[in-house]
């Protein structure tokens, strides 16, 4: 599970990498998002597109949601939404499959 672990010294929601007060918090900023990606390489997957997630159970269907960052060293940057739950999770490129990838 994630845990807010941000920086304290700013007043109000900050970057949980720099500590720059960022209303995205208690994810990374835009700058260090970019930042990440960059020394990571391009994700396979983007905001809004639909996948399957595995890990939880059967693979199930699911939309990202938002991509962000709690430290540099976070492997499961995708934060996702199941369909016909009101579940979220943060899962890894490992845990996704395309949508494509899967007869219905």
């Amino acid at each position: 599970d994630r845990v807010d672990d941000a920086p304290k010294h700013s007043i109000g929601p900050a970057c949980s990498i720099c500590g720059c007060p960022d209303p995205s918090a208690p994810l990374s900023c835009p700058d260090c998002t970019t930042s990440l990606l960059a020394s990571l390489g391009p994700l396979n997957f983007a905001i809004g597109q639909h996948v399957w997630c595995r890990g939880f159970g059967p693979m199930w269907p699911a939309r990202i949601e938002t991509v962000g960052f709690q430290s540099k060293d976070d492997r499961q940057p995708y934060c996702v939404r199941f369909f016909g739950e009101s579940t979220l999770a943060w899962v890894g490129e490992r845990q996704l499959a395309a949508w494509r990838s899967r007869k219905p």
